[in-house]
């Protein structure tokens, strides 16, 4: 209840804006990958440093680290809330004002994030689709990110309504086309629980032949598609940093949901945002594999240091 959501390039202003006003970092089980230290810029020098790790190499790899520890995470965790109990450590009236600020922190990143929820724009936001996504699963479904965008989307907006693994995402240097198999395995591991996994058009196609996997052996895996006719991201970096088109990187659109139902899964195409609810719903109840092809729109970025810069330049690269 007190998370601020996901750190890092994709991440929520609120985590963004607790993080840098820490004067102590606790890094729990954190590698300080180039995303989530936002290209190794944070913890700044000026920032004490905790880390706790099961792995003792990824302690201090980074960042000078003042306090070193070795351990499981929950195990550790639980060992330190039983000593500050012991010694009788009473956070007192400081501990009532922080959690005021991070709910501050919170209501406000939500406040700005809404319109983009509950847009009705077309093509389709990314946000959209996570917003109705979020309206059709409930706590025991797992989320599988292919790499690119779709990894910010899922988790900075999935909604997790309790603890545990429950999303898997290829973040850092991960490779497109992990989102389908991904799902498969966690299908397998997990065949009593629903399995949704978010894809880009692009990630998809490198591994959309396993469809036909999910379909031989009547898996429950979800297919989400967010089909911008694009590499969105290096569409995005042609554009910001070298003020070119973006458009080597764009394709015709491809019908994912024909491509779902060749493969003997459940297939549907959006291009409504007021059908996308429901379409999603379908996919959800219907018993085994379903491919959901969603056409949205490829200005999104989940970079918060892309956002204004992608706008300014345009659709053409060129402000």
């Amino acid at each position: 209840p007190f998370s601020m959501g996901l750190l890092g390039n994709m991440g929520t202003d609120a985590a963004r804006e607790a993080a840098d006003t820490a004067d102590v970092v606790f890094l729990v089980g954190c590698k300080l990958s180039q995303n989530s230290s936002r290209n190794w810029t944070f913890p700044r020098s000026d920032q004490r440093v905790i880390h706790v790790d099961v792995d003792a190499a990824e302690i201090g790899k980074v960042v000078p680290t003042e306090v070193m520890l070795v351990g499981d995470a929950r195990v550790s965790l639980q060992a330190l809330l039983n000593y500050l109990i012991g010694e009788g450590l009473d956070p007192g009236p400081e501990a009532v004002v922080r959690r005021k600020q991070a709910e501050d922190l919170r209501g406000r990143w939500q406040r700005v994030a809404t319109p983009t929820l509950t847009s009705d724009a077309v093509p389709i936001m990314p946000q959209r689709v996570m917003h109705e996504l979020n309206c059709v699963t409930d706590a025991d479904d797992i989320l599988c990110c292919d790499a690119s965008y779709v990894s910010g989307w899922g988790t900075i907006y999935y909604a997790l309504r309790k603890s545990g693994r429950r999303i898997l995402a290829p973040r850092g240097s991960g490779g497109l086309g992990y989102g389908i198999p991904a799902a498969i395995g966690a299908a397998f591991a997990r065949p009593e629980a629903r399995v949704i996994a978010i894809c880009g058009d692009h990630g998809a196609s490198y591994s959309v032949g396993e469809l036909a996997t999910a379909a031989a052996y009547g898996l429950n895996v979800k297919v989400i598609l967010f089909n911008n006719q694009r590499s969105g991201w290096i569409d995005h970096y042609h554009r910001v940093f070298f003020q070119q088109s973006g458009e080597p990187f764009r394709w015709a659109d491809i019908d994912f949901a024909s491509i779902g139902r060749g493969y003997g899964c459940h297939g549907i195409r959006v291009t409504d945002p007021g059908k996308l609810g429901e379409a999603l719903a379908e996919a959800m109840q219907h018993e085994g594999p379903a491919v959901v092809d969603v056409v949205t729109s490829g200005e999104e970025t989940p970079i918060k240091s892309y956002q204004e810069a992608v706008a300014m330049y345009g659709p053409s690269g060129r402000s």
